[in-house]
């Protein structure tokens, strides 16, 4: 489904190089959370990889600490609408991720212009003496008139718009806000553009649940 419990930022990471995710098992303790999950750091093995191609960009995509929004029970989506701080749990995911990346070389780190994605980028930011960018272009779907509310309201509710959603979210996006396939038109030549910009370089990026999927 498209929807979950906030999962903590300890769970799973992913470098990307351009939009291939890199997948695989790792020795060690994992702890940068990518919303899909799809791979684990390979230390030695993406830095033979690394070796080889010195002018590709290699980027940690990391999703945002958890706000009380993402803890209620059941969770209510904030969309690009609400834009509050991160919970107490929130800050303590984000210094985690910031903790595992500090070993590595991060020559720069972005964010949503949302609090919650600024605020756990600067956790990371911090450890390498760095300063958040902004990248307007990734934040957060427009949940439209699904803002502020559950998903278990919106299934008694609005159960034919949302099983629309649940089938093909690319073409049946959120009721009066954007479908899966305009936020990719907006966030994909986004991180395009930032990762031409740091050939042979470590970055970081703070996004958002919707966003993170769509790359």
């Amino acid at each position: 489904p498209l929807y979950e419990r906030y999962t903590p930022a300890r769970a799973n990471a992913t470098r990307r190089r351009h939009h291939q995710p890199r997948r695989g098992k790792s020795h060690r303790q994992p702890c940068v959370s990518h919303i899909l999950g799809r791979g684990i750091i390979q230390d030695n093995q993406e830095k033979r990889a690394m070796d080889k191609d010195k002018d590709a960009c290699w980027a940690y995509l990391i999703r945002h600490g958890a706000t009380d929004s993402n803890l209620a029970d059941p969770p209510i989506l904030q969309g690009r609408g609400v834009d509050g701080p991160l919970s107490d749990e929130g800050q303590r995911q984000a210094n985690l991720a910031a903790n595992c990346l500090a070993p590595y070389s991060i020559a720069a780190v972005y964010s949503s212009p949302l609090k919650r994605a600024r605020e756990t980028a600067e956790f990371i930011a911090a450890r390498h003496s760095l300063r958040v960018k902004t990248i307007p272009e990734i934040i957060e779907a427009d949940v439209g008139a699904w803002e502020r509310r559950s998903w278990v309201e919106i299934r008694e509710t609005e159960r034919e718009s949302y099983d629309d959603f649940q089938r093909d979210p690319a073409l049946h996006g959120y009721r009066d806000g954007e479908n899966l396939t305009e936020v990719a038109e907006r966030v994909i030549p986004a991180i395009d553009r930032v990762m031409q910009a740091h050939r042979g370089e470590t970055i970081a990026i703070v996004g958002h649940n919707v966003v993170n999927r769509v790359l």
